[in-house]
């Protein structure tokens, strides 16, 4: 059974009044001669208050080293909308 668009107008229109993670960014810090690939290739724009994001990394190359520590940096924006 599907909303109809008024009320599908509606939803989005009460998510976009919620707290968000905005400008989501990842970086790798990778040995040399590995390359990481996101999937999906894109970030969403916004994850909005009780949504999941899930996000695989596959990492292509080899590592010449026998121990290398990978590093993660986000970045994101949080936006707190006040009444």
């Amino acid at each position: 059974m599907s909303m109809s668009p008024f009320l599908q107008v509606l939803e989005c229109l009460k998510q976009a009044m919620q707290p968000a993670l905005t400008d989501l960014e990842l970086e790798f810090d990778t040995p040399a001669g590995v390359t990481c690939m996101t999937i999906p290739p894109t970030i969403p724009a916004n994850v909005f208050d009780e949504e999941k994001l899930a996000l695989f990394v596959l990492f292509v190359g080899e590592v010449r080293e026998l121990l290398y520590l990978l590093t993660v940096h986000t970045y994101c924006t949080y936006r707190l909308i006040i009444y």
